[in-house]
């Protein structure tokens, strides 16, 4: 028996992403880097809680969109499929969403993670970051040599560098 699966709707990912990265910037990084803190006022710990879990499940949606378009970006037949070659009247791309993630990653998820990570490492924050920074590269090759570049940014450094110190640490 043959499977087919379910088309990917790029145009529906695409805003899904967009969505969640806008709420994603919205949150405040004071919150965020607090989440392991002990609180006097249950209110703030609450809130400290809710936004430390939503940054950690947007940061697992985010990796989780990029792996399921980068299957696509490798699967020939995804690619070459008339549902998902590039035509100029569609902009719900293979390649669109692809621009999307990358400027998601670029605009949103770098400098956010970054803010974050500089106030409190997270072994497992870093390693998801880490994982979809490894994933960008084979999701756009011709937009790659302008986000390697990025990439040797400083704030960008300065997450590796806590990143490291968190691996070399005693537990």
């Amino acid at each position: 028996m043959h499977h087919q699966s379910t088309p990917v709707h790029y145009g529906e990912l695409k805003k899904i992403m967009e969505a969640l990265s806008c709420r994603f910037t919205e949150l405040p990084s004071r919150t965020i880097s607090q989440h392991r803190r002990c609180f006097a006022d249950s209110e703030s710990s609450s809130q400290s809680t809710k936004a430390g879990a939503f940054f950690m499940q947007a940061l697992v949606c985010f990796y989780e969109a990029c792996r399921l378009v980068e299957e696509c970006v490798c699967e020939a037949s995804v690619k070459d499929s008339p549902l998902t070659a590039a035509d100029q009247k569609n902009e719900d791309t293979l390649e669109s969403v692809c621009v999307c993630l990358l400027k998601c990653c670029d605009t949103v998820y770098i400098p956010t993670v970054t803010r974050v990570s500089e106030r409190t490492p997270s072994p497992r924050v870093l390693q998801l970051f880490l994982s979809i920074l490894s994933l960008q590269f084979s999701l756009s090759p011709s937009h790659m040599p302008a986000f390697a570049n990025k990439l040797g940014a400083e704030e960008v450094e300065q997450v590796l560098c806590c990143f490291l110190m968190l691996q070399c640490s005693p537990v």
